[in-house]
């Protein structure tokens, strides 16, 4: 599954699908169970930390899409998590990467 977010805004090579989706595939490799990605928004991606405490940032992509700036960072808990994943059970969110 390709993500909708402007991945060229995150530094990866968007010229053209195969590229787009190399990118990341490459970036999904270095990532491990202990993160999930989720797209909360037209332009807006959460991700989820866990190892010992959990962390939570959001991404969110500019009007054009060339930039992409840190919205949020916080330490995060499991009542958060749920929030988060009934939004992607009810499909206000997408899950990109990991599981809950």
């Amino acid at each position: 599954m390709i993500p909708s977010f402007p991945t060229s805004s995150l530094g990866m090579q968007t010229d053209g699908i195969h590229s787009q989706a190399g990118a990341w595939e490459r970036e999904k490799s270095k990532m491990n169970n202990r993160h999930v990605v989720v797209q909360d928004g037209k332009k807006t991606v959460g991700v989820v930390h866990m190892k010992e405490d959990k962390y939570y940032f959001a991404l969110k992509a500019t009007a054009s899409g060339e930039t992409v700036f840190l919205t949020s960072f916080r330490k995060t808990s499991d009542s958060d998590l749920k929030r988060l994943k009934k939004k992607v059970e009810q499909k206000k969110a997408i899950l990109i990467f990991g599981s809950f």
